[in-house]
């Protein structure tokens, strides 16, 4: 990674401020063909993809978008107005431009598979602080889906 240990250690600690783990947690299928993929590059691309949406929703005060790439459990789980709840320390965040256009996700540890899920914890460096996230992906119908989030800032 880009970063040095002591900035890594001192991520560590404080990334047990965004949470155990995002919700909800269960365990789904992997399919034996997606054992095969880079971990690291998938989790890269579907972090970009997942904080992307979650940067619109905050801007917009709409979380469609985010909940609509979900996972069927979660949806189940979870409305737009729960999901609008549970960010609502994100109110008063006004977004300009795009933060995370030069921006790329840090990973606290590499990202794994943990019950099934695609978990990927990490962050990223913007101007104005360090945006933490708590990721969770379930395998669904052949394409990857949100399972879990947790956002910090």
């Amino acid at each position: 990674m880009r970063h040095a240990t002591a900035l890594l250690a001192v991520l560590l600690a404080l990334a047990g401020s965004v949470g155990s783990s995002p919700l909800p947690v269960q365990a789904a299928e992997l399919p034996a063909a997606s054992q095969q993929i880079d971990l690291e590059e998938l989790a890269t691309d579907l972090t970009d993809k997942t904080m992307q949406v979650f940067v619109e929703a905050i801007r917009k005060g709409d979380f469609t978008d985010l909940r609509d790439m979900a996972s069927a459990r979660f949806k189940a789980a979870y409305t737009v107005a729960d999901i609008r709840q549970a960010f609502r320390a994100f109110g008063a965040t006004i977004v300009t431009g795009d933060p995370l256009a030069d921006a790329m996700p840090v990973f606290l540890e590499p990202p794994a598979m943990k019950d099934g899920l695609l978990a990927v914890q990490g962050l990223y460096e913007l101007p104005d602080g360090l945006l933490l996230f708590d990721l969770a992906f379930a395998p669904e119908d052949g394409d990857w889906k949100l399972d879990g989030i947790d956002v910090a800032f």
